[in-house]
């Protein structure tokens, strides 16, 4: 019988520092942008952690539709 172990990444969250290599920014940014509430995240610690959902709608939310205005 197999023991099934959960992990933060197999509940889909990403603390601040592997949210900051799929976006390309700093972990710093990522952690100001929970703070500031721009990036729903939960903070059990010291940790910021971050639903791939939310990451994901946060890039959705920042895309270049590629439109050019004069």
């Amino acid at each position: 019988m197999s023991t099934a172990t959960v992990t933060r990444a197999s509940l889909g969250y990403l603390t601040a520092a592997e949210a900051s290599e799929v976006v390309g920014m700093g972990s710093y940014a990522i952690v100001q942008l929970c703070k500031s509430g721009v990036l729903p995240s939960s903070q059990p610690g010291k940790a910021y952690l971050i639903a791939q959902h939310d990451l994901v709608a946060y890039i959705e939310s920042h895309r270049v539709t590629g439109e050019v205005t004069a």
